[in-house]
């Protein structure tokens, strides 16, 4: 909500009160926070405290977000106090400025780091192993990149294994995915094992209800998931893909596909 009725006409204090008690669900919902102010109640006990608690959670919400308020808070609330209109008038407007501040993703899990793009700092999570994904607030859309094991190559020198299925399928493609405040789990597939005959194919990757099967992709996909373009997936000629890539044909026995691999990253200012 925003623009909304301010007091000083009859009949406008209490839509004041369910505006500002709306405003803040919103807000809360944005930046992972649960607001303490309760629905209003016309003639309800407590009006006081009711401020105080809107003004409490304006505050938290302002440290979250990394914000300074435009819109001078009011001063804690007190019985027999003056200016409980004026009051309204500042508390209604902060709500409604709250909505209007860039909310941002967190979670935990795999190797984290912070990378700058565009002059804009980004959080990437990196899993190359099994691990977990405990999002914590998901205000924007994450962006994901994923690949399965690549496979094993037999001894035939000249040879190149498939690699893995990526998703994105597409070169340079940021995948926007809308994740829930819970945890993820994440399976990486193992690169398949090399041999004389018997090459074996790379495991599956899996998150977030996706599936990165082996042997489906012969060129890499490239891709800037980590803020500079890599290479991912692709048959075993293409040496510089990093993870996903098939394995080369050699003497007495091939060589192994690389693992599988997923990152996720969301701006963080």
């Amino acid at each position: 909500m925003s623009d909304g009725p301010l007091p000083g006409l009859p009949g406008n204090h209490m839509t004041s009160h369910q505006w500002i008690y709306e405003n803040l669900l919103e807000a809360g919902a944005r930046f992972g926070y649960v607001p303490t102010v309760v629905q209003p109640v016309e003639n309800g006990p407590g009006h006081i405290a009711w401020h105080n608690a809107a003004l409490t959670d304006l505050q938290a919400l302002a440290e979250l977000a990394g914000q300074t308020f435009v819109t001078p808070l009011p001063a804690v609330a007190v019985a027999g106090n003056k200016g409980h209109e004026q009051d309204h008038v500042y508390l209604q407007e902060a709500s409604d400025e709250v909505l209007d501040w860039d909310a941002f993703n967190a979670a935990t899990g795999g190797t984290e780091s912070t990378i700058q793009i565009d002059g804009q700092n980004w959080r990437l999570h990196e899993f190359t192993a099994n691990g977990t994904l405990v999002v914590t607030n998901s205000a924007q859309p994450f962006i994901v990149l994923m690949t399965g094991g690549g496979n094993g190559a037999n001894y035939y020198p000249g040879t190149y294994a498939s690699g893995s299925q990526v998703y994105p399928p597409d070169n340079n493609t940021d995948q926007d995915i809308n994740l829930q405040n819970k945890s993820y789990p994440i399976v990486i597939g193992a690169g398949g094992a090399g041999g004389q005959n018997n090459a074996q194919f790379g495991g599956v990757t899996t998150a977030f209800g996706f599936s990165m099967q082996p042997g489906r992709t012969q060129v890499p996909v490239t891709n800037s998931i980590s803020g500079t373009d890599q290479q991912y997936g692709g048959a075993g000629n293409y040496s510089e893909s990093l993870y996903g890539r098939g394995g080369v044909g050699a003497p007495n026995s091939g060589g192994p596909g690389l693992p599988g691999y997923c990152a996720i990253r969301y701006r963080i200012a």
